[in-house]
């Protein structure tokens, strides 16, 4: 069974019907032929060597380094089956281009060729390739290679064994594969066999010899409909027109560099690199700074030209390129006519006029142009019919292709017996495979927030190029084998760059980062974050989506989108959550469930650095005064109507900063400071977070600020009240520089100056030395509530809530023990203290408990007691 799940029966394949058809033989095929000849040969000249000594050790002995004679029509034969285009050509549908998305279409399809067009293979790897395969496959071929080792236990190809087989036809192989060899390199071997280890193919090369495509397992979500020219444009890019091989399924990208010595025509000192080919033709107005524009490369369904004349035809005997068209989509060239084509004799470009005519032959964008050996007369290009050069064994041909600054390479050896038939319907156009060449694309990196979609973005856009996203973490090598021959194009974290050491003729790659990940080799893309109004409309959407009328997602909509700085995908989370608990509380939706669904699904790391606070009390629980109760409803009211005034209204243009809300609670101890904070959330419908000093505050230089920044930066993630009890640890005032310590410590109150203001949710400081704080604090903040000690109306009022309506009590008045000045906190913890008396006596609570408990509470606070107030 070869590599394309077809039962070999010779030279015949059996169908369905159960009859056979003659067939032509593929690389790999004809590859196991060349193996078996060798094979054979070897064992034939050891069973000679045997015989004529005898048995005993002396034939062992005699047999090490045994030398063979090829005669002429061995080596013939053998080179006849190593040629890796024979099969290929050995019939007209050879040219014929399969669309990645079909299975392979015929028998020749061979994805030898593939690997060996991507990497630049020459014989003897070929034949390696080939061994390592037909090892793995074919039972038989491993019970040969077991014979030649003289060991049955080693029935698998190895370096040492390869050497001797194929020495005597002339293919010279290393005595081990290593790392940086080009098979190892290239992911098709295993790392690590040495000389006599067994040679395994690597799983990604296994898939692409057996033509199993790659699965696609990656997440199929949409990615937000704002990303849509983005992701245009990055498909655009990686599907830059490529030329393949004959059965080839997808592009063949371009071959490495070889090794000095085997023509390959080193790239232009000059050529553009990726960041510049992306920006230099497109639209001004592209986010990008330019489009990702296809490079150009012979494309894989070349058009005839309408109206091409023989004068059109490139002049071979003086080696110039047909056409020269440097980073461009190959098109018909309009208004060509014959004065427009190249001049033979001063390399220069076709030029492009204003009326069709002319289409070019072959286009390669890069300078990187692979020597095309042993081209004959029939392989050049038929202008006419815009079929490309194929590319063969015997040394001595250049490509004639364009590359990029119009810098032309000259055609060695050429004869003007290779000029192309440029007769309409010429032979040498007829069943020929395209031009084995592709962009040198390199990699991409899209870096934005976490949730804005940038994973879906780059799925999307590589399937909309029609090829298959892989993000499995394989190996460096492997993933270059997957993009290098279209198998596949790996999608991998901003974090892998560095150590990938991705090149552009690496392939196409898609990394995806945060916004400052290092764009190491990597063209980077900055998506920006969703502003409100995108928010908004993502929210109705998905809100409608959910079962709300129009009228409540818009109302919905607009609040959560001021509110909340969720991406579309923590969105499209909450929507999730909300027709979740539907399914298990059924009826229509309600916009109080909005709110509770966010909290759940609200992706952060704040409970790290702040501890949460659930809110046990309302605006109505406490006991103000007027113009504080009226303050607090004001931040809420701020943080609420925040959509209409800034947005609505303008401000939005107006306050690029400062559109958060920071309040500052200051006041004596026990004055509701905490629990004013615990409201304020509870009447927004949000968590309250309380920063934890010892988890934020760090002896070493930089990483207080550190974690103050992941302190905010996760609060508006989780859409969090961010709470600073005892602020003035942090935001007292700046001193006098005298040493290192006051620089730092001032470096820490400049942070968090500049992050309160540019924080967008609320935030909320409390301190009782409110004389203490950095005045440029004052500035910054949008209230600044005081908090005094409660009148005696207001103690009344205290005293009575503070005894719960159970407490049994008796003679006890709420306005005498309101005479004495106490906080709110004070009357708390005395009300709580005469209960635990009352109950240990087991009667109830009266005077003298209270007595009792006020005079402990005047002791913990300094003052004197006295019976009367």
């Amino acid at each position: 069974m070869n590599g394309s799940g077809h039962v070999l029966s010779g030279s015949r394949r059996e169908t369905t019907t159960g009859t056979s058809e003659a067939v032509p033989a593929g690389p790999l095929d004809t590859g196991l032929d060349a193996l078996k000849l060798a094979l054979t040969g070897y064992l034939t000249a050891l069973d000679a060597q045997w015989r004529e000594l005898g048995p005993g050790p002396g034939a062992v002995v005699a047999a090490a380094g045994v030398r063979r004679v090829v005669g002429a029509e061995e080596a013939a034969r053998f080179a006849e089956l190593t040629a890796w285009q024979a099969a290929a050509r050995s019939d007209e549908s050879s040219a014929r281009i399969v669309e990645r998305t079909e299975p392979q279409a015929s028998w020749h399809d061979d994805h030898l060729v593939r690997i060996a067009a991507a990497l630049g293979l020459d014989d003897g790897e070929r034949v390696t390739v080939a061994a390592a395969w037909w090892a793995e496959t074919e039972p038989q071929f491993a019970v040969a290679l077991g014979c030649a080792h003289d060991d049955a236990a080693r029935r698998y190809a190895s370096a040492g064994l390869l050497r001797l087989l194929l020495a005597p036809y002339g293919l010279r192989l290393p005595a081990a594969w290593e790392d940086g060899d080009r098979l190892v390199r290239g992911g098709v071997l295993a790392p690590g066999a040495g000389c006599d280890g067994p040679l395994r193919l690597t799983p990604t090369a296994r898939r692409i010899l057996a033509g199993c495509p790659e699965a696609d397992v990656c997440p199929t979500e949409a990615p937000p409909a704002r990303h849509d020219e983005v992701r245009l444009r990055l498909a655009e890019f990686l599907s830059a027109p490529s030329a393949v091989s004959p059965g080839v399924s997808g592009p063949v990208p371009q071959a490495a560099p070889a090794a000095a010595g085997r023509g390959v025509v080193e790239p232009h000192a000059s050529r553009p690199g990726l960041a510049q080919r992306l920006a230099t033709t497109a639209p001004a107005a592209a986010p990008l700074g330019g489009p990702i524009a296809a490079h150009a490369v012979a494309e894989p369904d070349l058009t005839a030209a309408s109206g091409a004349k023989a004068a059109d035809a490139p002049d071979p005997a003086r080696g110039t390129a047909p056409a020269a068209i440097a980073e461009a989509d190959l098109v018909a060239l309009p208004g060509a006519k014959a004065a427009d084509a190249p001049d033979p004799a001063r390399g220069t470009a076709v030029a492009a006029h204003s009326t069709p005519s002319f289409a070019a032959p072959a286009a390669v964008a890069e300078a990187d142009s692979v020597a095309l050996s042993g081209a004959k007369a029939a392989d050049v290009p038929d202008p006419v019919r815009g079929t490309a050069v194929a590319v063969h064994s015997e040394p001595s041909f250049a490509a004639p292709a364009a590359v990029a600054g119009a810098d032309l390479v000259a055609l060695s050896g050429a004869k003007a017996a290779d000029a192309p038939d440029t007769r309409p319907g010429g032979a040498a156009g007829a069943g020929l495979p395209r031009v084995l060449a592709v962009p040198a694309l390199g990699a991409v990196l899209l870096r934005g927030p976490a949730d804005a979609g940038i994973a879906a973005l780059a799925y999307a856009a590589v399937r909309a190029a029609g090829r298959i996203p892989v993000a499995d973490g394989r190996s460096r090598a492997e993933l270059s084998l997957l993009a290098r021959t279209g198998a596949g194009v790996p999608v991998v974290p901003a974090a892998a760059l560095g150590e990938l050491g991705w090149r552009e003729g690496d392939g196409p790659l898609v990394a995806v980062g945060a916004p400052g990940d290092a764009a190491v080799g990597a063209f980077a893309v900055d998506i920006a974050a969703a502003d409100p109004a995108q928010r908004a409309a993502h929210w109705r959407t998905r809100l409608r989506e959910a079962g709300f009328s129009d009228r409540q997602a818009r109302a919905q909509g607009r609040e959560l989108a001021a509110r909340l700085a969720f991406g579309e995908e923590g969105i499209d989370a909450v929507v999730e959550a909300l027709r979740a608990q539907r399914r298990w509380s059924p009826g229509p939706p309600r916009a109080a469930d909005v709110w509770p669904a966010v909290r759940r699904t609200a992706r952060h790391a704040l409970h790290r650095l702040a501890a949460p606070v659930v809110p046990a009390f309302t605006l109505d629980d406490l006991v103000l005064a007027e113009d504080v109760r009226a303050q607090l409803e004001e931040v809420v009211a701020h943080v609420r109507l925040a959509p209409l005034v800034f947005d609505d209204w303008g401000f939005r243009r107006r306050m690029p900063r400062g559109q958060g809300v920071a309040a500052l609670f200051s006041g004596p101890p026990g004055t509701g400071k905490t629990m004013a904070a615990e409201a304020v959330a509870g009447a927004l419908e949000q968590d309250l977070y309380r920063v934890d000093l010892s988890a934020v505050v760090s002896k070493y230089i930089g990483e207080t600020e550190k974690n103050l920044a992941a302190a905010f930066d996760e609060a508006e993630n989780a859409a969090a009240v961010l709470f600073f009890d005892e602020c003035e640890g942090l935001f007292g005032k700046r001193t006098e520089q005298r040493d290192a310590h006051d620089r730092w410590a001032n470096l820490e109150v400049d942070f968090l100056l500049q992050r309160v203001e540019s924080f967008t949710g609320l935030v909320v400081l409390a301190t009782n030395k409110r004389a203490a704080l950095d005045e440029a604090f004052l500035r910054r903040l949008r209230f600044s509530v005081r908090f005094d000690v409660p009148g005696v109306a207001a103690r009344v009022e205290l005293w009575r809530r503070c005894l719960p309506d159970r407490v049994p009590r008796e003679g006890l008045d709420a306005e005498a023990l309101a005479r004495r000045e106490l906080a709110g906190g004070s009357i708390a913890n005395a009300a709580l203290a005469a209960a635990f008396l009352a109950a240990r006596e087991g009667g109830v609570v009266g005077p003298a408990q209270v007595a009792t408990a006020l005079r402990r509470e005047y002791d913990k606070l300094g003052k004197a007691w006295t019976e009367a107030p």
